[in-house]
């Protein structure tokens, strides 16, 4: 099967994520405490491409890790000092794959923003509650939740991304649609957050991911939300 180097990334971002959310990494400062106590004993070597001053900056650090004598943050930035190519704690595995999904995650960002910035733009708004807009609350009084307006900011292209903002401006609900593996999709974030939710159509139906693994979606409460229909599910960000 081929796939795109967006693909790729996506994939090895969302591998990586996951295995940061194992039980065993998910704890940074634990691990961090770990690679200080067993640093002595781990054959460290600097990146061959430093040049002199970050030689003696890693000379300096390996030496205070050596003695006991390093910090955490210290520890990270020995980590950016470090050949990447040999073999070390746990830790600093850790610590590269963040870096990398932070990586990926620029690198496809700037993508879309490419392949957008030929997109046309549309923003809409206010945007108020359907019954105000459709004066269907005969005469009842607004309940106050109702009031509030929004702002939509669309943008059509091969994909079409949407985000509703609030009021302030800040992003409240986004989506992206796209054609993907085939079929209709549409990725969902939260107050401007990562991806929280994957929709495709297939399956014979609706196909619903949650983006991190360890996340799963829970009961929502019966309310005017969930139609007060007792098999509504939350999915937390």
């Amino acid at each position: 099967m081929n796939q795109s180097t967006e693909q790729l990334l996506s994939l090895a971002r969302l591998s990586l994520r996951a295995f940061l959310d194992t039980s065993s990494l998910d704890d940074e400062d634990v691990m961090a405490s770990d690679c200080l106590e067993e640093f002595e004993y781990i054959e460290w070597q600097p990146n061959p491409q430093l040049g002199h001053a970050e030689q003696q900056r890693w000379a300096e650090l390996h030496q205070k890790g050596s003695k006991k004598m390093m910090s955490k943050p210290e520890l990270k930035e020995f980590f950016t000092l470090t050949n990447p190519e040999d073999n070390y704690h746990t830790c600093y595995y850790r610590d590269l794959s963040s870096k990398l999904i932070n990586v990926a995650g620029d690198h496809l960002a700037q993508k879309a923003q490419g392949a957008t910035s030929q997109a046309q733009a549309l923003t809409q708004g206010p945007m108020v509650d359907w019954r105000i807009y459709d004066n269907e609350l005969n005469q009842e009084p607004t309940p106050e939740s109702y009031k509030k307006q929004y702002t939509v900011e669309m943008q059509f292209a091969n994909q079409i991304a949407l985000e509703i903002m609030q009021s302030d401006g800040e992003p409240a609900l986004g989506m992206l649609i796209e054609i993907n593996h085939g079929t209709p999709a549409v990725h969902i974030d939260l107050e401007g957050g990562d991806t929280l939710l994957h929709i495709h159509k297939g399956q014979g139906g609706l196909v619903l991911t949650p983006d991190n693994c360890r996340k799963d979606f829970e009961s929502a409460a019966i309310d005017e939300l969930s139609y007060n229909a007792p098999n509504s599910l939350l999915l937390k960000a």
